[in-house]
């Protein structure tokens, strides 16, 4: 996935996302065994990975980040 923020591209690469009734949901797999301050990272991330996929198809998305 690519998306613009303030002018600025950002690449990654989505866990997981598929379509059900409309409306997109883009899942993130982290396996840390602390995330401590790291989750707020993570959770910017898959917000990201979301915009990017909203923007591409102008549908609905949910973001969720799975710790396993």
């Amino acid at each position: 996935m690519v998306v613009y923020v303030d002018d600025t591209l950002i690449e990654g690469i989505v866990d997981l996302a598929f379509l059900d009734g409309g409306v997109w949901t883009v899942v993130d797999f982290k396996t840390d065994d602390e995330l401590g301050l790291a989750r707020f990272v993570y959770e910017a991330q898959v917000h990201l990975y979301a915009t990017a996929i909203g923007q591409a198809t102008g549908a609905p998305v949910a973001a969720a980040l799975l710790l396993l």
